[in-house]
């Protein structure tokens, strides 16, 4: 068995789709609580703080939309990773901007640019499976 053929029966399993779920649960409990913390000793409510609440729970949402949509196979779940894949991007490029300030910078300089390169290949890698599946045709056999 391939990896590639191991990954795509991984990624049609009730057990992934379990996962999904539960991670955008989480995620949309962490993105609600972070603008809430941020409203409340952020300097108090500001009206950008709803834009930001609803920018921050769209990956949540696209993570429980992928729930339903992967294990039933339908072609909609390569938009979805690739929307999660743009999302990933945007933290990528916010990533170096985290180490600002931080000391030892000769430490924490390279290794945020060692995760923010592992974070590309993953977006990468990701987004090129979702296309991999549905040139390969496994979407193509669902059932809705």
């Amino acid at each position: 068995m391939t990896l590639l053929t191991r990954a795509e029966t991984i990624a049609f399993s009730p057990d992934t789709a379990s996962a999904l779920r539960s991670a955008g649960f989480t995620l949309g409990a962490i993105s609600i609580l972070g603008v809430l913390a941020l409203g409340t000793f952020g300097g108090g409510f500001q009206p950008w703080l709803l834009i930001f609440a609803v920018i921050a729970f769209l990956p949540a949402l696209l993570l429980l939309a992928l729930s339903r949509a992967l294990p039933a196979r339908r072609p909609i779940s390569v938009l979805l990773i690739w929307a999660i894949c743009g999302f990933s991007l945007l933290l990528i490029r916010r990533t170096p901007s985290a180490g600002e300030g931080v000391e030892p910078q000769w430490l924490i300089t390279p290794l945020i640019w060692t995760v923010a390169a592992a974070e590309l290949v993953l977006a990468l890698a990701l987004a090129w499976f979702a296309w991999h599946l549905y040139r390969k045709g496994a979407f193509s056999g669902a059932s809705t």
